[in-house]
């Protein structure tokens, strides 16, 4: 308690006897970097989740990696990829894996060799390290301090990035989340395209952040990009049919798109295969899925709910956990319930902002954000049975979080989000018995 005060009454002993030493100290007390308390809280739990997962996550058992693992060791990369920094480090990473898993689409248990699905624990802290330093610009901004307790406005500068309390608890919660933990460890640049993708809600209000940052995943990965580019669309799309329609409304044309995803089908892709930058791979998924069983493997019915699961933590061997996946189901309904009783304002007029507090204006805006993410999703999900892996979103948890930071407080969330990382590791450890 000594040394907080003694730095607290600083400027005040100091102007006694040099009152232009003063001004200045006052000046640029307010330009010091501040931490979070509740930013480093998530901070500390993300490093210790990571680490855990390194050694009960199945080794191997992630989406691709026979194909992406070797291309992230052995392939070059650009000199501002951050890769081409670590690849002393991926150089030493083995990445033939022979992990033996017995489960199944419907079963409710698994079994892990623990030898075979296991790795040295210098290949450990080796992938911990390098998932660290990927992450860093994320864990950076978490840890940042919100604003002043006497400011009267709840947004911050951060490197440029002008965000709000909300919108940075959504970040720092979005990162506990399982599936985001365990994809931002994956052997392969899908864990940077995550970290980029994650940033996109402190970029939203500038369209050239924005446009830099679909540039950069683009580049990166063209799969993963054209989902985000969606996202920006749908968000200014749906923002802008908020100014003339209810949220009632929105929900309508929510359903309206998703019917109409439905009918379409697989049979959209010959629609894409005229526009040039995405002829390619339109014209290949389309070939894959003809001469393949995956359409009728993800029927449309089943992909909301492969989604869901794969975004809460469901590996490509099928290992799920069912009691975090009740936890979140049941949290995201009565979240959602509430969302809903606090969005029923009457239809949009001229006068709306000045018959609302800015706060319901606010949360209003929040909601119709959670609604265009839903209407990406879905989008996808009834489009093309390959996208139906919440990896493709999982960047707009941070969306849907801000949502439920409105009818949650973040403690309340924070603690549910640890509840169900133990669920995770917990059985994970009773897989491998």
């Amino acid at each position: 308690m000594i040394v907080p005060q003694m730095l607290s009454d600083m400027p005040r002993l100091i102007g006694r006897s040099f009152p232009k030493a003063a001004e200045f100290t006052e000046r640029n007390a307010s330009r010091m970097i501040r931490f979070s308390l509740f930013g480093l809280t998530c901070f500390v739990s993300f490093l210790t989740c990571q680490l855990l997962g390194r050694f009960f996550y199945p080794f191997g058992d992630e989406p691709d990696f026979t194909v992406r693992a070797p291309n992230l060791i052995l392939d070059e990369h650009s000199w501002i990829n951050p890769y081409s920094w670590l690849r002393g480090l991926l150089g030493a990473i083995d990445y033939s894996s022979g992990c033996s898993i017995n489960s199944s689409p419907f079963s409710l248990w698994a079994q892990i060799d623990s030898i075979s699905c296991s790795e040295p624990l210098e290949q450990v802290l080796l992938r911990y390290i390098v998932s660290i330093m990927v992450a860093a610009p994320l864990l950076l901004i978490i840890c940042l301090a919100r604003k002043d307790s006497t400011s009267i406005s709840n947004r911050r500068s951060i490197f440029g990035l002008n965000a709000d309390d909300r919108t940075l608890d959504a970040l720092a919660l979005s990162l506990l989340v399982p599936g985001i933990t365990y994809s931002l460890g994956v052997l392969a640049e899908e864990q940077l395209v995550l970290v980029l993708s994650l940033l996109l809600i402190l970029v939203e209000g500038s369209w050239l952040l924005t446009l830099t940052l679909l540039f950069a995943i683009l580049s990166v990965d063209l799969g993963n990009g054209v989902v985000v580019a969606t996202l920006v669309l749908f968000l200014n799309a749906y923002r802008f049919a908020a100014r003339r329609l209810s949220v009632r409304m929105l929900l309508v044309a929510l359903l309206v798109q998703s019917l109409l995803t439905l009918g379409l089908g697989i049979s959209s892709l010959s629609i894409l295969s005229n526009v040039s930058f995405l002829a390619d791979k339109a014209d290949a998924m389309y070939a894959s899925l003809s001469d393949s069983d995956l359409v009728d493997k993800y029927p449309i019915y089943l992909r909301p709910v492969i989604t869901f699961m794969t975004g809460v933590f469901m590996t490509p061997s099928f290992i799920k956990i069912v009691p975090a996946h009740l936890l979140v189901a049941g949290s995201i309904l009565i979240g959602t319930r509430r969302m809903m009783a606090i969005s029923r304002f009457p239809d949009v007029g001229n006068n709306f902002v000045e018959k609302r507090t800015f706060l319901q204006f606010e949360a209003r805006n929040i909601i119709v954000e959670v609604i265009a993410v839903i209407a990406t999703i879905l989008f996808f999900v009834f489009l093309f049975p390959t996208y139906s892996n919440a990896k493709y979103y999982l960047f707009a948890v941070p969306f849907l979080m801000r949502g439920f930071l409105l009818v949650a407080s973040r403690k309340t969330i924070f603690r549910q989000l640890i509840v169900c990382q133990s669920l995770v590791f917990g059985l994970l450890i009773l897989y491998r018995i």
